[in-house]
């Protein structure tokens, strides 16, 4: 919040913000279902993993390779929220 002395202010939301992308996030990066890039650099399997549901995650695990072993990168966001007070005293953001 603005300082009531202070006419002009920044809030930085960085870690707030950052704190629900990896609460939201890093459970679903880090599921099995999330596929990670494949060692060919393209994303496309064999017709034998269509076989079974056993196939398919074999298939999967193959194609990934090591990919797993490196975490996938959450996104970042920065939100900068300028607040100052006009002639009145009220609080104008933008």
């Amino acid at each position: 919040m603005l300082d009531p002395e202070e006419r002009f202010d920044q809030i930085d939301l960085r870690d707030d913000v950052h704190a629900v992308i990896e609460q939201t996030l890093a459970p679903v990066l880090a599921a099995r279902e999330t596929v990670y890039m494949f060692q060919s650099g393209t994303q496309t399997l064999p017709e034998s993993a269509l076989d079974s549901d056993d196939a398919w995650w074999e298939a999967i695990r193959t194609a990934e390779g090591a990919a797993r072993a490196n975490r996938l990168a959450l996104h970042r966001a920065t939100i900068l929220v300028n607040q100052r007070r006009d002639r009145n005293g009220v609080f104008v953001s933008g």
